[in-house]
């Protein structure tokens, strides 16, 4: 006969099954809800034909009066004064440089996209922004020093009046791409996003549900890791088969059959 156990021995065999538990047990989904739930990005913002030829136009607009004031700055710089060269030309050339990615983006690219409107937004509120600050300055230098430019160069005046003019169209030519990068950007996210969740298969043909995922939650329990797969039931109409027809047998007796025999002396 076996002994028992001491409670020792029992306390060991108990925790020894605990843990052969908890290596089987399989793990939270919430660790790998990152790599099951991935939402897509909305899908890319294409332009009308008039929202594409507008935008087109006024970039090669922005290009061609950034490229007058990089050509006025260094007429000046030559002759008498390094002042514009210094606070129109970086601007200009920024937004020359970015003109001309958004055009060949927008020439080249399937279905005329240009590049990411939020990057369009936030660089042309830059340019824009930094165009105000060079003519602001420009003008307040040029309107101090405007008595001596005028007495001893008087050429320097239309160039002057020229750079000023055309920074003011690169600021009115870079605010309305910036309101047209606004708008795409608000109709991009408008567009709903698709949410991809992968489903993994358990154990013993189960599937694993995150908690948050509708369908767990219906579900009567909750605290489990995993969820059986439920198979619909399925409803199945019952039809009595005819019972076969049986012939009637008659009960009556029948009649005996009379038997004649041919005995010696009878004819």
């Amino acid at each position: 006969m076996s002994q028992p156990l001491q409670p020792e021995q029992q306390q060991q065999q108990q925790q020894q099954r605990i843990s052969q538990y908890q290596q089987y047990q399989p793990q939270p989904y919430q660790q790998q809800q990152q790599q099951q739930f991935q939402t897509r990005p909305p899908p890319p913002h294409i332009s009308s034909k008039g929202m594409y030829a507008t935008k087109l136009v006024l970039r090669i607009l922005s290009m061609i009066s950034a490229v007058v004031l990089i050509g006025i700055s260094a007429s000046v710089a030559v002759s008498w004064d390094y002042g514009p060269l210094v606070i129109l030309v970086p601007p200009a050339g920024v937004a020359f440089i970015w003109d001309v990615a958004e055009s060949i983006c927008l020439c080249t690219r399937r279905g005329h996209r240009g590049i990411h409107p939020g990057a369009v937004v936030g660089v042309d509120l830059i340019l824009w922004l930094g165009y105000i600050v060079a003519v602001v300055l420009f003008g307040i230098i040029w309107g101090v020093n405007d008595d001596y430019y005028y007495s001893y160069y008087y050429s320097s005046v239309t160039n002057y009046r020229a750079l000023i003019g055309f920074g003011a169209v690169e600021i009115i030519l870079h605010l309305t791409l910036f309101i047209i990068g606004c708008y795409e950007t608000n109709v991009r996210n408008r567009n709903p996003s698709t949410q991809v969740i992968y489903v993994q298969a358990g154990a013993n043909n189960t599937v694993m549900y995150p908690s948050t995922y509708p369908m767990a939650q219906a579900q009567p329990y909750h605290s489990a890791y995993y969820t059986q797969a439920q198979v619909p039931s399925q409803q199945y109409q019952y039809t009595p088969l005819e019972q076969p027809k049986m012939t009637e047998l008659s009960t009556a007796v029948p009649a005996p059959v009379a038997t004649t025999y041919n005995q010696p002396g009878h004819q």
